[in-house]
């Protein structure tokens, strides 16, 4: 409770100074500009944002060897949203998938292994995206030692995720539980960690080196460039120049950036983030707010959407028999 509210405060207090920088009547002016048109558009769009969520999820499961129905997986990633938006980093989402997936039927350990592995396919989608977004920052802005430690920062992640899920991964965290139970004199010691670790490392070795992850990585790139197209349909229906190359030069960085689990439902991190990046591209920091703000709202009217999915649902009955 204590770390939420220190999140709350930081929220707050990034969106306060990101306000106070910028001119409320140009944002203000710029979200009277949008059409209903657009704004139905938009709307529609993170609609299908969250099937495609609910699809990619779903090809996730069948690697960890659940069998869940799409309309199932559908509804409550529908009322993941609304939960999402109360905590930092989706947890809130997060945690109340892994309790539908347990109530459908799935041991909870095994239901934070899916979850968990349907988060990090999306995170592994979105370095994959600034792989390619970097250059294009670095071709459009010329030199830059921050952009070229940026490249370096997501490089190593990107790496480390991939030896993590390797044969070699699994074997350092072997040993690595090996030296702790030396350390300790408890040779039974993780046991059951280590077990569940090595799964989540097999099943993520599936996802980012063998065929069959292929699919799940195509939809998790499609979802992100979603989001990218997203913010060059809220630009343009606001008047601002905003193109998709350019999009897809600083977007990127601003979604991983949202990763962090610094603010509440990403709120004052993913604006301060589009005025320092889409201001790379020539748009102005007023501007670049209403886009991060702009963007928010869609996420948030969507979310609403996933309340009244929540309230309207019956409670997840279990589908399948208790796996052992």
């Amino acid at each position: 409770m204590k770390s939420f509210a220190i999140k709350l405060v930081l929220t707050l207090g990034m969106v306060a100074v990101i306000l106070w920088q910028v001119d409320p009547s140009t944002i203000l002016n710029r979200f009277i500009m949008l059409s209903p048109v657009t704004m139905l558009t938009c709307l529609l769009m993170a609609v299908v944002q969250i099937l495609m969520l609910s699809y990619r999820w779903m090809l996730v499961t069948h690697v960890t060897q659940l069998r869940i129905p799409f309309s199932e997986l559908l509804r409550c990633t529908f009322a993941s949203q609304f939960f999402s938006q109360g905590l930092p980093a989706s947890v809130g989402g997060d945690a109340l998938r892994i309790w539908w997936v347990s109530r459908i039927g799935a041991p909870v350990l095994l239901a934070t292994q899916n979850v968990l592995l349907d988060r990090l396919s999306g995170l592994f989608a979105l370095l994959m995206v600034n792989l390619v977004s970097l250059p294009v920052v670095f071709a459009l802005i010329g030199g830059s030692s921050l952009i070229v430690s940026i490249m370096v920062t997501v490089a190593m992640a990107f790496a480390a995720i991939l030896v993590s899920a390797s044969r070699f991964g699994r074997r350092l965290t072997i040993v690595v539980f090996s030296i702790v139970q030396r350390v300790t004199g408890r040779e039974d010691w993780g046991r059951g960690p280590m077990h569940w670790l090595l799964g989540l490392q097999r099943a993520a070795g599936k996802l980012f080196l063998f065929r069959q992850g292929s699919v799940v990585m195509f939809w998790g790139l499609l979802i992100h460039l979603a989001t990218i197209g997203l913010c060059v349909v809220i630009a343009n229906g606001a008047g601002i120049p905003l193109t998709p190359l350019g999009a897809l030069a600083v977007v990127p960085g601003v979604l991983l950036l949202s990763y962090l689990p610094i603010s509440v439902g990403g709120w004052g991190v993913r604006e301060g983030g589009m005025a320092l990046a889409l201001g790379l591209v020539g748009v102005p920091p007023s501007d670049a707010v209403f886009v991060g703000l702009a963007l928010g709202a869609v996420g948030l009217i969507a979310a609403l959407l996933g309340a009244l999915v929540w309230l309207v649902s019956p409670m997840p009955i279990t589908l399948m028999g208790r796996q052992r």
